[in-house]
């Protein structure tokens, strides 16, 4: 069934933003505790040691069937380097831990009841039956824009 398909891509959607984010509070707890060192280093350098730590490239652009690379982590700005940040990549999770346990609750009936209702809501009227065919659930991702399926996740994060 389409649904069916919307909530698993739901799910799949999730997850790939749960990797990013875990990835990159990985990255920000090992350079705060000085096990990464990006200073006095070539790039290449740095990202061989990052592959070899088991860093993999940017699973969002690699989702989105862009040119995927470790720039996510290695350009990262020295104010994103911080204890603060680690508290808020936390939170971050937390929060799409929240909503995955809410999309792997609901049933693809229930999912689209929510869908419905923000349609309402948001007072697409007579023109949501447009978005239908395309979009996941709309109360868990927040967004009306056809999504791209997902490839599997793999992963060698040690």
């Amino acid at each position: 069934m389409m649904y069916d398909m919307n909530v698993d891509m739901s799910l799949r959607i999730l997850c790939i933003f749960e990797y990013h984010y875990r990835i990159v509070l990985q990255f920000i707890e090992l350079v705060i505790s000085g096990n990464i060192r990006p200073h006095e280093r070539h790039l290449h350098e740095l990202q061989n040691e990052m592959r070899e730590m088991g860093f993999e490239d940017d699973p969002v652009k690699k989702w989105k069937g862009e040119k995927a690379d470790l720039s996510y982590l290695t350009n990262m700005p020295m104010s994103r380097l911080t204890v603060s940040e680690v508290h808020e990549f936390r939170v971050q999770l937390n929060s799409i831990y929240e909503k995955l346990n809410r999309v792997a609750a609901l049933s693809w009936q229930d999912a689209w009841l929510t869908d419905l209702q923000v349609l309402e809501k948001e007072g697409y009227g007579d023109r949501w039956y447009g978005h239908l065919a395309s979009m996941a659930s709309l109360a868990v991702l927040g967004t009306v824009t056809p999504l791209a399926y997902p490839p599997p996740l793999t992963s060698s994060l040690k």
